[in-house]
């Protein structure tokens, strides 16, 4: 099984969009673009259960703002409502035989995962969620390739 894709981002045939490297935007931008990419990007059949539903995989996939730097009246705020420290920034909610659902943190090429993203993973993935970390949109769509079974088997963690 393929999945049905055009690439928004490439600039010539065949070629990705030049995202520098340790730029101040690097996680933002490869975020951005892997967003793109599963707008255009259709679902496995096999994951589709009604007419009704979404055919793209930017119809599952979502941010959750939980990073970024924040006045301490609005960080309260958010707090009060929910947020919690280390939720990754992105989850595709498309149960497979294996696990809940997939959690994504997109990481820039110098970025590292804080003690509360490690507390995260560790929480999910003994709840039987899918957790990785993206350095790039390629290395992002891979794991969402691998996590959907689409020419990859995902291991269990």
């Amino acid at each position: 099984m393929k999945i049905q894709t055009r690439h928004p981002i490439k600039r010539a045939p065949g070629e990705v969009a030049k995202i520098p490297r340790n730029s101040k935007d690097e996680e933002h931008m490869h975020q951005a673009a892997l967003i793109e990419w599963a707008a255009v990007t259709d679902m496995p059949h096999l994951f589709l259960m009604h007419d009704s539903e979404p055919r793209k995989i930017g119809g599952y996939l979502f941010a959750v703002p939980n990073g970024g730097h924040r006045s301490v009246t609005q960080g309260a705020r958010l707090r009060a409502e929910g947020v919690k420290p280390g939720v990754s920034d992105l989850m595709l909610p498309i149960p497979t035989e294996r696990f809940h659902s997939m959690w994504i943190e997109m990481k820039s090429s110098a970025g590292s995962m804080t003690r509360d993203q490690l507390s995260w993973f560790r929480l999910m993935t003994a709840r039987g969620f899918y957790c990785c970390t993206c350095r790039s949109v390629d290395e992002a769509i891979t794991e969402i390739q691998k996590y959907l079974g689409v020419g990859h088997k995902v291991q269990a963690a």
